[in-house]
């Protein structure tokens, strides 16, 4: 599975990556609740939803990919990835890494299927996320995803244990659009 998406990968990119022997026995190592295909079929979901707002083309393929997914991947602390379930049913997932630009990790994307929104599965996933990964947060969002916004806002609020404040992100979207963070 590893060499085919490596594979897959190397294709779409048009890169020459290698995995070392010793990522292998990470992954190996590495109990990951779930199937990595389920993970990319909702990330393409996923950017599919956010192209409304960044304005970002999907390639020849039709696919908008994510690059840096197989970095969730290699037994690094900075970077974790999460499957959402919601009544026994894959609901969404979490990507959690650690961007440098406020030096706190960052929510870099949460997608939760319209079946499962405002009932509260978002809420409590974004829950468990806390709990395992505490400490200082930077939610970044797009300006112009106004129910992402409200989401991301109502949980800073409920969950953050002093002060939250609003700051200009330090990349624009796509589209130009500065994020909020």
């Amino acid at each position: 599975l590893i060499n085919h998406f490596l594979m897959v990968e190397n294709q779409k990119y048009h890169t020459n990556k290698s995995i070392y022997s010793d990522t292998i026995d990470a992954f190996e190592g590495y109990c990951w609740p779930g199937n990595v295909r389920e993970l990319e079929n909702l990330l393409e979901k996923y950017n599919y939803e956010f192209s409304q707002y960044d304005k970002t083309h999907f390639d020849a393929d039709g696919l908008f990919g994510y690059e840096w997914l197989p970095t969730y991947f290699e037994g690094r602390d900075d970077r974790a990835a999460y499957l959402i379930y919601a009544e026994e049913s894959l609901a969404g997932f979490a990507l959690i890494n650690r961007i440098a630009e406020c030096d706190r990790p960052l929510d870099w994307a949460v997608f939760v299927a319209y079946p499962f929104r405002r009932n509260g599965v978002g809420s409590a996933a974004m829950e468990q996320v806390f709990v395992r990964h505490s400490g200082r947060w930077q939610i970044k969002y797009h300006s112009k995803n106004l129910p992402s916004a409200a989401f991301w806002n109502g949980i800073a609020r409920h969950y953050a244990a002093g002060s939250v404040e609003t700051l200009c992100g330090a990349e624009d979207y796509a589209d130009g659009t500065p994020a909020t963070v």
